[in-house]
């Protein structure tokens, strides 16, 4: 397969919107209560295993890290400077200069993190972490290195980051350390179409809203839309549907539990020939095949392309489904213009992903999803549904925070 060939969107129905991410909802109370001291400086640490994994020389990368440290020392003299590692290496720390910084010894998510501290926080930094994306759509100033990683990070490593943050304004990116960071924090405003769209389909539908997600970094976003959702209608039940993998090991459902009625865990399904691995995957799709979702309830989603989002919009299609999906997803896997479109051809499935697009997905009666690598190794890839993405949902969202 050529996924080159395959359609973003099917262009003759008019049910793709961008909005900004909604994390307003999630922080509008500490928007209006700020703290008077805002002098955090967070660094967000970089998963060092997975860098050295990808080709890049450890001995450069830890140096140049080093260099931007020396640069948050010298531009931000007298404001307390953090060290967040990253909650899947921690080891990183150990190699860095962390001179004058503290080290949080925190392992939730960055986005709980910043939501947490949102009062506290003056900026973000980090060298191709998504978690800058996340502050800065909290309103939070927010910066990358990689760009000045450029010479050492491989081709299409580099490529693949320039494709997650296409849309990022100038501020947003250090590509010199001559240059000084300027404050870019985009001041949260309430979005009207998103807001009257879930009225109209509120009022148009009584039952549970069924929000679903699989990976942590979407948590906060799904508590801002529960708030916004009780907002328009407090009575309205709110469920999450998380598809639990090893990474949620780290979030603390109790955290997050206030905001929902209800709190449904299944499994993560994995592309696999593994026997144990398929089975698992059957009894999940049985299991939603025959989920208790009612004519009048709403599935809304953010997970992109994951087996448990697969089966509720597979299996429930006379309820209104709607996808959230982070334009930077849409764009690197969906847009013919992206870098990874434009740059490379040999695009290739596993085995494994191979087998469900062929044979179990059509057996099991869900939309084909399309899984491939196109580069050495299995860190660059392409996953999206083979169909276009709002012929899947009923309306799709491409969130962003600059528009």
């Amino acid at each position: 397969m050529n996924p080159k060939k395959l359609k973003d969107t099917d262009k003759t129905l008019k049910n793709v919107f961008e909005i900004p991410v909604p994390y307003g909802w999630a922080v509008k109370r500490m928007i209006q209560e700020p703290d008077k001291d805002k002098r955090k400086i967070i660094f967000f640490g970089n998963d060092l295993d997975g860098i050295i994994d990808l080709g890049v020389d450890k001995e450069k990368y830890i140096a140049r890290v080093n260099q931007c440290l020396n640069f948050l020392r010298k531009h931000y003299a007298g404001y307390q400077l953090y060290l967040k590692p990253h909650p899947a290496s921690m080891n990183e720390a150990d190699f860095l200069d962390l001179k004058g910084f503290t080290i949080i010894d925190d392992k939730t998510t960055s986005e709980i993190f910043l939501w947490k501290n949102w009062g506290q926080i003056h900026s973000v930094f980090a060298v191709n972490s998504w978690s800058t994306f996340g502050a800065y759509s909290m309103g939070l100033n927010a910066h990358l290195f990689y760009r000045y990683f450029a010479d050492i990070f491989g081709g299409k490593f580099f490529e693949q980051m320039e494709d997650m943050f296409f849309r990022m304004p100038a501020s947003f990116f250090i590509g010199d350390l001559n240059d000084r960071p300027l404050d870019n924090a985009p001041v949260l405003k309430a979005d009207d179409l998103l807001e009257g769209d879930l009225k109209k389909i509120l009022n148009n539908n009584k039952g549970t809203v069924w929000l679903n997600i699989s990976a942590t970094e979407y948590v906060v976003l799904m508590v801002a839309l529960a708030k916004l959702i009780k907002k328009t209608d407090p009575s309205r039940k709110v469920a999450l549907i998380v598809s639990r993998h090893r990474r949620w090991n780290i979030i603390n459902l109790d955290d997050i539990r206030d905001h929902f009625d209800e709190i449904v865990i299944m499994p993560r399904v994995y592309y696999t020939l593994r026997p144990r691995r398929l089975l698992t995957a059957i009894r999940t799709s049985w299991k939603i095949r025959r989920f208790p979702i009612a004519p009048q309830d709403i599935f809304i989603s953010a997970s992109q392309v994951e087996f448990v989002e697969n089966c509720f919009v597979s299996y429930h299609k006379k309820n209104i489904r709607i996808g959230l999906v982070m334009n930077r997803d849409f764009h690197t896997h969906y847009s013919q213009d992206s870098l990874a479109y434009i740059r490379n051809d040999d695009f290739r499935f596993s085995k494994g992903s191979w087998f469900f697009n062929r044979i179990f997905e059509p057996i099991l009666g869900l939309n084909r999803s399309v899984f491939m690598y196109y580069e050495q190794g299995e860190g660059i890839y392409i996953t999206r549904y083979q169909k276009p993405i709002n012929t899947v949902f009923d309306r799709v969202y491409l969130l962003n925070n600059v528009l």
